[in-house]
């Protein structure tokens, strides 16, 4: 939470749904959207990358809206870009990207700021 208030300052935005990547995304973004009082949303990836993601029509609807993408592990990058690229399809303003691990050495994906707890540069050291 603290990462997502410290970028939300520096990069002047403020997030309105925290959507969590199924399935290891969702407790995470979960605790976000309780502890900062904000919609929650789910995104399901495909199962063939081809083929579109789709939202999870219980929870909050992304079109038009600042939101935080969360996932546990981004490992190499594939699925977040395609995460991305479809939640932009949808209308969302992706404003950040957050996981508790970042395998690659990405620090964007389609100008949306990736942070995380771990990197691949923490690692390397």
């Amino acid at each position: 939470v603290d990462i997502l208030l410290e970028e939300a300052e520096n990069r002047d935005f403020t997030v309105q749904t925290a959507v969590g990547v199924a399935i290891n995304g969702i407790p995470l973004a979960t605790h976000i959207s309780d502890e900062l009082d904000i919609e929650f949303a789910v995104y399901r990836p495909p199962y063939k990358k081809v083929d579109p993601g789709a939202m999870s029509s219980n929870y909050a609807d992304i079109e038009g809206k600042e939101i935080v993408v969360v996932d546990d592990v981004i490992g190499t990058g594939e699925t977040m870009e395609k995460t991305v690229g479809d939640l932009k399809a949808m209308g969302a303003k992706p404003k950040l990207i957050l996981a508790i691990v970042n395998k690659t050495e990405l620090k964007e994906i389609d100008g949306v700021p990736i942070r995380s707890i771990v990197s691949a540069r923490t690692l390397a050291a």
